[in-house]
């Protein structure tokens, strides 16, 4: 990758640029890894071979729209010396199981959990806030419609029913130096990180980016999406790990959770 592009491609990271952007960007996966057991030496080493001879000092040019005024320019061409192993995975849902939630509201509610209710004919559960201005918190599992998605695919949802808190980019700040949020970016990161470590591996999961939002007086908040990582290299889920913090804490947790099969 040239200079110019890199530095144009740090700075997209840098500034937080839309999630759905960088979806738009094409990977490669390429890692060094042992081979596994279940699979034939030979045939990966062959596959390995001939995908080293395929992509040898091919070279990627792309332009990508990142927003009005950015674009992300790949001038490139690929080195593969020093790589030892193609690994190919298998994406693996998992389903959102009531042993999941309850750890959930745990975590976010710590002893305030226990005062959630089950709704069984809406399969919901609800959390009283407020009761006198209808400030609750929503909880249920739900399958993604629209988009590119996995088939079965299951998507908790828990939310603030009370606040609005206006997720489009007329009401992103371009820095988060900009934010109101009484907790900092950091601190906020490492509190959805203990929620994290409540639903899945922590450890295998790293805050891929910050946004942060409250333009124009409305009500601030920070939106911190967080990526599993695999062979060191963030992994795109079709519904990442998603949470909206204000200064009451925790307004949102959605996304899904998943699991992978080595494939060869």
């Amino acid at each position: 990758m040239t200079t110019q592009a890199y530095q144009e491609y740090q700075q997209i990271i840098d500034s937080n640029a839309s999630k759905q952007a960088e979806r738009g960007i094409q990977r490669i996966r390429i890692s060094i890894s042992e081979s596994n057991e279940s699979a034939s030496a030979d045939s990966i080493s062959q596959r390995n071979m001939e995908l080293f001879s395929a992509y040898e000092n091919k070279k990627i040019e792309q332009v990508i729209d990142v927003s009005d005024r950015t674009k992300l320019l790949i001038d490139a061409v690929i080195d593969v010396d020093g790589i030892h192993c193609v690994s190919q995975y298998e994406y693996l849902t998992r389903d959102i199981t009531e042993e999941i939630r309850a750890k959930l509201f745990r975590a976010v509610f710590l002893d305030a959990a226990d005062q959630a209710e089950y709704d069984e004919l809406n399969d919901v559960w609800t959390l009283d806030i407020d009761p006198d201005i209808r400030n609750y918190f929503l909880y249920q599992v739900s399958h993604s419609n629209g988009g590119t998605t996995v088939s079965g695919e299951q998507i908790m949802i828990l939310g603030n029913r009370y606040y609005d808190l206006y997720p489009f980019e007329d009401n992103r700040l371009s820095a988060i130096s900009d934010g109101k949020v009484d907790v900092s970016a950091d601190g906020a990161v490492d509190i959805c990180k203990r929620i994290v470590s409540a639903i899945a591996d922590a450890d295998d999961y790293i805050a891929d980016y910050v946004q942060v939002y409250g333009n124009h007086g409305r009500r601030p908040y920070y939106k911190i999406v967080f990526q599993y990582m695999l062979d060191g290299m963030p992994v795109s889920a079709y519904n990442d790990l998603t949470f909206l913090y204000d200064n009451n804490g925790i307004e949102m947790v959605k996304g899904s959770l998943f699991s992978y099969s080595f494939a060869g």
